[in-house]
């Protein structure tokens, strides 16, 4: 009885390893390795050890990593994966650094030679109206002049349309004399369109009789006036 005891004992492990060997020795599945932080070598080394394989390497251009480490992987690190499975690697790739110039003051078509001299691009174009800047200087960039960006990157401009303009406030011109008339317009930057029309008072010849816009409008520069001047 003992014999046979100790002969079921030593079946019982054998099944009992066999089972643990081919369902846990022969598993198929496993933990992905993080190859992230390794240089390529490296992770290349460590993926063939591991049974695994190496799909593709994707150069990814950043400032933020030196150049040849492994800075992702799909898949990601520590997830159940299939043995043999093919994986990507983000491996980093140097950018050449330049300077934001400074265009302040510098006309737009200018600025944006400049900018392709540094290796940089241009980006959004906005305009706003400035006191002193000239029409279509560059007021200010985004990034800041002086900073330091890789090359590539896009320069956001901020164009001035110069000084805001004045608005006028249109006097009454009735009666005056031509001349006097067209000075006034002239230096508030309004447009004057004069029209000739027969009196019977010889002193209203060379005087305005009628305006348009009336008198109290505000006006921009450039904006048109009509005079209605008597005419003999």
């Amino acid at each position: 009885m003992f014999v046979f005891t100790l002969f079921f004992v030593a079946i019982f492990s054998m099944v009992t390893g066999y089972i643990m060997y081919t369902q846990i020795g022969r598993s198929t599945t496993m933990a992905m390795p993080s190859f992230i932080g390794d240089s390529e070598l490296v992770a290349i080394e460590r993926i063939n050890e591991a049974g695994l394989k190496l799909a593709r390497l994707n150069p990814v251009r950043t400032t933020d990593h030196p150049e040849g480490i492994i800075i992702d992987q799909n898949p990601r690190p520590f997830t159940e994966v299939r043995r043999g499975r093919s994986v990507v690697l983000d491996i980093a790739e140097s950018v050449e650094q330049t300077t934001v110039p400074d265009l302040k003051g510098i006309e737009e078509r200018f600025a944006l030679v400049t900018l392709g001299e540094e290796g940089l691009v241009q980006g959004k174009v906005a305009r706003a109206f400035h006191p002193t800047q000239a029409v279509d200087s560059v007021i200010t960039t985004y990034p800041p002049a002086g900073e330091e960006v890789p090359k590539g990157t896009s320069v956001d401009l901020l164009i001035s349309r110069g000084p805001r303009p004045v608005a006028y406030v249109m006097p009454d011109l009735l009666a005056r004399n031509e001349q006097e008339a067209r000075e006034y317009l002239s230096q508030a930057g309004l447009l004057i369109l004069p029209e000739r029309k027969k009196v019977n008072r010889s002193s209203l010849v060379g005087k305005v009789i009628d305006q348009e816009p009336k008198p109290g409008k505000k006006l921009s520069p450039g904006e048109e006036v009509k005079l209605i001047i008597g005419a003999p």
